[in-house]
């Protein structure tokens, strides 16, 4: 996983040059998300089910930011306020609060 995420970060790295050679950054927005999250606990099968909290990220030329929206849970186990049955964690964010 580690280098995946390498691999997202040159990729991002590598289009912002691009952006900027052709003088649009300031114009560009990206944002990553999915249309769902993942339980933590493995499922029968040793996979995970589909879930509600989720990690999304934004990035473009003109936006303020530096933000982190939402809480990380304090920890991960049945005794968050944020846990519930299989594994599945409630959003402290609603994920269309980055059009606010």
């Amino acid at each position: 996983l580690l280098y995946r995420f390498a691999e997202v970060n040159k990729a991002l790295e590598d289009f912002i040059n691009e952006m900027n050679e052709q003088d649009i950054w300031e114009d560009t927005v990206i944002i990553m998300g999915s249309d769902f999250g993942r339980s933590i606990t493995p499922n029968a099968n040793s996979g995970t089910d589909h879930a509600w909290g989720g990690n999304y990220f934004m990035l473009g030329g003109s936006l303020k930011g530096g933000k982190i929206l939402g809480e990380y849970p304090s920890h991960l186990s049945e005794e968050s306020s944020q846990w519930i049955k299989g594994g599945r964690m409630i959003p402290t964010t609603p994920w269309d609060s980055i059009w606010n």
